[in-house]
């Protein structure tokens, strides 16, 4: 369980995610856990921007639009303390037409 270095990371990202952002084109990227804020051009804390969407760019500005930052769910089940930060509300999201 351990968190894979920045390099890989993003290597992995720039190999899977361009084809796959090009083909979806979401308008809303979630990116569960602290390994994947690290593809969000934007410095994201999960401490302070849990839950709370951006407006920012992916790989270098590949992609643009709203990101959710968000622990991985997997982290109350090994951090039993961390449950109450993982299920806390968020700002809601709002619905456009």
């Amino acid at each position: 369980d351990r968190t894979p270095p920045a390099k890989r990371i993003l290597a992995c990202a720039h190999n899977h995610l361009p084809d796959l952002l090009e083909r979806v084109r979401p308008v809303v990227v979630v990116l569960m856990g602290g390994a994947a804020q690290l593809i969000c051009d934007k410095r994201i804390s999960l401490d302070v921007h849990h839950g709370i969407p951006q407006r920012t760019s992916l790989l270098n500005g590949l992609w643009e639009g709203w990101v959710w930052p968000s622990y991985e769910p997997a982290l109350g089940m090994r951090d039993t303390r961390m449950m109450s930060d993982i299920m806390a509300p968020t700002v809601p999201a709002t619905r456009t037409a």
